[in-house]
């Protein structure tokens, strides 16, 4: 198990690694000539500008221009290839042929209905909980982000199709074909905390691990990636649907946040009334101390430690970025999601498996034999 588990840390690790690098190379050579297309005019200016220090007038002059548009096509294509390269060398990590097969299962319609509100229901959990310093106005406005570009919907649109496709061939399908056998409990939580991980950002952490967890329950237990991806999809699309009508000269905020906030709550109560359903029922860890054996290993800590600073690198220029834009103590709220991410880290490594074996959870405890009779059935027992 410890020797999976470590491969599994290095495999996303390796695989991020990958999709930094390529994403790096293209996104580089795309805004490079981008740059000089677009800039070739207003380059003297610009020099001059950065002469007086002006730096302000400079990211204004690129932000408005059309140079934004290349880093899009530059993320998008660099995600592409950077996570498909990255898959193939994760498999290369994990190879399938000592993997044991997760037996192929349908869902009964009703029962995938199910599980489409409750992926809804710990989405809304996670993203209310992550994006809590939004609520009260505390962040930095993204001018890339909230851009109404048409080339937005390249973006938007990987995300939608790309990143659902990518992310569940890596954090489901490959990391969970290697680990389930050691325990499936260990194992969604695993593909969950990785799959949060490598988000870079308390937020986007806080929502993925919820929905992860589910995620993984549904595969391990349908053996059918189609399935997550899907639920993936949902989830992506629903998320992007403010930001078309944006592009739209259409705000829809109010009544978004009615329908996904009803979806919400609804979900996390099917949830609890369903909560035994099968596809929700996991075995645990056969070891003795899994916890020890999934994390206490190179590849788990070089994730894990990686991860988090990924995240505090994120969370400390907001944070730094805020109180420079005029914002008073209640910049503190900041600090909440980053509470919350590094609490459920630790709750992970600590406390999720219980030495517990399968067969002490499935098979009631058989009754203890008399001593004497016991040393009557075996007296070598006794010397």
């Amino acid at each position: 198990m410890k020797r999976t588990y470590s491969k599994c840390g290095l495999s996303v690790v390796t695989l991020y690694g990958v999709m930094g690098a390529v994403s790096g190379v293209l996104m580089g050579l795309i805004v490079g000539i981008g740059a000089a297309i677009m800039l070739a005019g207003e380059m003297n200016w610009l020099l001059q500008e950065a002469g007086r220090g002006d730096f302000g007038s400079i990211v204004r002059i690129i932000m408005d221009s059309d140079i934004m548009n290349f880093v899009i096509i530059g993320t998008v294509l660099g995600s592409v290839f950077g996570m498909g390269i990255g898959i193939l060398i994760m498999r290369k990590i994990l190879p399938e042929k000592n993997n044991i097969p997760i037996p192929k299962k349908n869902l009964s319609f009703p029962d995938f209905l199910l599980v489409i509100m409750m992926a809804f229901g710990l989405w809304g959990v996670g993203a209310f909980l992550g994006n809590l310093p939004e609520w009260f106005g505390i962040g930095l406005e993204n001018e890339l982000f909230s851009s109404t570009r048409p080339i937005m919907i390249i973006f938007h649109l990987y995300a939608i199709f790309g990143a659902p496709f990518f992310e569940e061939l890596a954090f489901r399908k490959t990391l969970l074909d290697a680990a389930h056998p050691y325990g499936e409990i260990p194992a969604a939580f695993l593909s969950a905390l990785l799959f949060g991980l490598m988000h870079g950002n308390s937020a986007q952490f806080l929502l993925a691990f919820t929905l992860g967890l589910l995620l993984s329950a549904v595969y391990m237990r349908t053996g059918r990636v189609i399935y997550t991806m899907f639920l993936h999809f949902m989830i992506n699309l629903t998320a992007t649907v403010p930001s078309f009508f944006e592009m739209a000269g259409i705000n829809i905020d109010i009544p978004w946040y009615i329908v996904v906030g009803t979806l919400t709550v609804a979900g996390i109560v099917l949830l609890i009334i369903f909560r035994k359903k099968e596809f929700l029922s996991l075995s645990e860890s056969a070891e003795p101390d899994p916890n020890a054996s999934a994390y206490k290993n190179v590849g788990m800590r070089i994730a894990v430690i990686g991860g988090l600073v990924l995240i505090a690198g994120y969370e400390a220029i907001q944070f730094v970025g805020c109180i420079a834009s005029g914002f008073g103590p209640e910049v503190l709220l900041r600090l909440v999601p980053l509470a919350l991410t590094v609490a459920v880290i630790i709750l992970v490594l600590r406390l999720v498996g219980k030495p517990r074996s399968v067969a002490q959870a499935m098979i009631p405890e058989m009754p203890q034999l008399n001593p004497q009779m016991n040393s009557e059935i075996n007296p070598q027992d006794n010397k």
